[in-house]
């Protein structure tokens, strides 16, 4: 059962800038340890295009959770991608617990890229649910 949904967009501009002027801080923000240990190597463009994916990933799961930011931390809803290039959600810390209260146990994620913008659609379903 689908619990629910969330979906945002972010402009690749916006984070080549932001990687300019504090690419440490900006990582460091939005990204956990092993969120960081686990990026590509890429050039600025595709780092900027990357960053954005990731940014409206999170903030679409945010969405999902009900809490946005401030409840919950961005390094606590991590985006990694399975050798297939398929990605996928983990959440820790409130994020967990949060997605424990909804009774969501399973996320979907996709994420587009059209030009600059990137695009995140997921879905919070729950597949422990017994409808009485």
């Amino acid at each position: 059962m689908i619990v629910n949904i969330g979906v945002d967009s972010a402009d690749a501009a916006r984070f080549k800038r932001l990687l300019v002027r504090n690419r440490e801080h900006l990582l460091t923000t939005l990204f956990g340890a092993d969120e960081r240990a686990a990026m590509p190597a890429l050039n600025d463009k595709r780092e900027a295009d990357y960053m954005a994916g990731r940014w409206a990933a999170k903030e679409a799961v945010l969405k999902a959770l009900g809490t946005g930011i401030g409840p919950v931390e961005l390094p606590e809803v991590a985006v990694f991608t399975h050798e297939s290039g398929q990605p996928y959600i983990m959440l820790y810390g409130k994020a967990s617990r949060r997605s424990q209260e909804l009774n969501i146990d399973r996320w979907h994620l996709s994420i587009t890229h059209v030009k600059e913008i990137a695009t995140a659609y997921v879905i919070g379903e729950s597949v422990s649910f017994i409808e009485k």
